[in-house]
């Protein structure tokens, strides 16, 4: 599945984005990523980014809470890149 991000706004100071999948263009939601406990071995050997908006704690909570699509709001373009390739390796 090709996953890929939609950016909604940026002004600056923060990006927003959610994620879609390319086939079908259907929003990501929580509820595709594994468990909490996978993605963390995920971010053993792919580190988190720095994000003063969106800390790795932050994101790990959403994983294992979080319902509905994957919305975005950070600080850099990076973080919600990286986010994008995790969904990508572990869909």
């Amino acid at each position: 599945m090709g996953i890929r991000l939609m950016e909604l706004k940026t002004d600056g100071s923060r990006y927003e984005f959610i994620i879609r999948e390319s086939v079908m263009d259907n929003i990501v939601i929580w509820e595709c990523l594994p468990t909490v406990d996978t993605v963390k071995e995920y971010l053993k050997k792919h580190p988190f980014p720095k994000d003063e908006f969106y800390s790795q704690k932050e994101f790990l909570e959403d994983v294992e809470k979080a319902a509905g699509y994957i919305h975005l709001l950070v600080k850099k373009r990076e973080t919600a890149e990286f986010i994008c390739e995790l969904c990508s390796a572990l869909i």
